[in-house]
């Protein structure tokens, strides 16, 4: 059904497309931009230690929309390559202490919107909008495979680009974003999609809400302590949202861990490296054919397995089974991989996890067709914060987990892989436990 906005007509396709569009240009200018920024700044530092001589050449998106969230989010990563950039570009300008510390102050500009986990926590929202519960699963590995394309196709690029110089790539990777901002800026507003769909159902629970809305309009406290008590209900919404609900807290718990345990990959390179004695480049070859077999996954086989499955069961059921079996094989996968004392093992592992990445695409739509309407935001918010925190937590957990097995070596040394293999088991066990009710398989 087409979109009205601004008199102009928008179908769900063509949302899909250009949030599809702007989620490739961003991604695609972040990873471009990694190895030359790295190539530029070790230079920036060579040259200032030795001389040039040395160097060979309640949710904000339920006030203001999501629209408004995506595109403040987007402005904010743009400026802050920006603010990267000049730094690097002018850096002899800068005494050589302070170029590390200006660098770390430019994800101040982040708050404009909240960073990357944000922006794509409105993505999924603003598909949950316009998409019914029967398509939603199939367009979420499809937005998931866009962002594995913009890694698979940034990594040539950079090699072939930085060939001739680091700057190359550095400076496409922020009109790649740019693009991507300008994109988002196209795509209409959907906030009111997803409710009107819905309006009948929730037309009693919104009149109670209206009630209740007018008189704390009537409330005469205004200023700082108005603000912060606003603020403070928001945490307490947050918090309560995900306690008296048994099958968001397995969900949000569950992408929480998973979050963490998916960032093994970080040191796969490293791991497989000083395990099997590998050259850095022959150990890469690895993440591209993860990132080949997930893309394969994702734009292929489970949208087919999705409508397979569409016609035996409900579309909650569908997505929860998607779901429990995609947990179950990055379990499976981190485990073979932990266990692998040669490649023979490894690969295989490796592949089943691939196969298992399309997890955070389903459980994301499972969690999205079990809250009503008005909390959508909220879900997807509290999905980033979790991401968040799970990456977070992850960083120093298996770096210390790699450093110990290294000392100990032999069996030890897969250390980071089983710790990963528990978390993802854990992840497997409360996606498990998630409950639907026929109540909520008719709705």
């Amino acid at each position: 059904r087409p979109i009205s906005n601004n008199s102009e007509h928008w179908r769900p396709g063509r949302i899909l497309i250009l949030l599809c569009i702007t989620i490739v240009a961003i991604d695609f200018g972040a990873y471009l931009s990694v190895a030359p920024q790295m190539s530029i700044f070790e230079s920036i530092i060579c040259r200032r230690l030795h001389g040039d001589d040395v160097l060979a050449g309640d949710d904000p998106s339920d006030r203001v929309g999501r629209k408004q969230v995506l595109v403040m989010c987007l402005a904010g990563l743009v400026l802050e390559e920006l603010a990267v950039r000049v730094i690097y570009w002018y850096n002899a300008h800068i005494p050589f202490i302070c170029i590390l510390w200006v660098i770390w102050v430019t994800p101040v500009f982040q708050v404009f919107g909240g960073g990357s986990v944000i922006s794509t926590s409105m993505v999924y929202t603003m598909i949950t909008d316009i998409f019914e519960m029967e398509k939603r699963a199939t367009v979420f590995f499809v937005v998931s495979g866009a962002i594995i394309l913009g890694e698979i196709f940034a990594t040539p690029i950079n090699i072939f680009l930085m060939s001739w110089s680091p700057w190359l790539p550095f400076i496409l990777g922020v009109v790649a974003e740019g693009i991507g901002l300008l994109t988002a800026m196209i795509v209409p507003e959907t906030k009111n999609c997803y409710e009107r769909r819905y309006q009948a159902l929730l037309s009693s629970s919104a009149e109670n809400s209206t009630d209740n809305e007018l008189s704390e309009h009537d409330d005469p406290k205004v200023g700082w302590r108005s603000t912060w008590t606003e603020r403070w209900d928001s945490v307490k919404h947050h918090t309560a949202f995900i306690r008296t609900n048994a099958n968001t807290f397995c969900i949000v718990l569950a992408f929480l861990i998973a979050s963490a345990g998916k960032q093994t990959l970080r040191l796969m390179i490293q791991y497989v490296s000083k395990r099997f004695s590998w050259s850095i480049a022959r150990a890469s070859l690895l993440t591209t054919l993860k990132g080949i077999i997930t893309l394969v996954a994702l734009l292929l086989f489970l949208p087919r397995l999705s409508v397979f499955l569409s016609r035996h069961m409900s579309p909650l059921t569908k997505v929860f089974r998607i779901s429990q079996g995609s947990a179950w094989l990055l379990a499976l996968g981190t485990t073979l991989m932990a266990v692998a004392s040669n490649p023979a093992i490894f690969i295989p592992g490796v592949c089943i996890f691939a196969l298992g990445c399309g997890f955070y695409a389903a459980i994301r739509s499972l969690a999205t067709g079990l809250v009503t309407p008005n909390q959508v935001g909220v879900l997807n918010t509290t999905l980033a914060l979790a991401q968040s925190t799970g990456m977070i937590v992850a960083g120093p957990i298996l770096a210390s987990a790699f450093r110990r097995g290294i000392e100990l070596g032999g069996f030890w040394l897969g250390l980071p892989c089983r710790v990963c293999a528990g978390l993802f088991i854990a992840s497997s066990f409360l996606t498990s436990g998630i409950r639907i009710s026929q109540e909520e398989e008719g709705s």
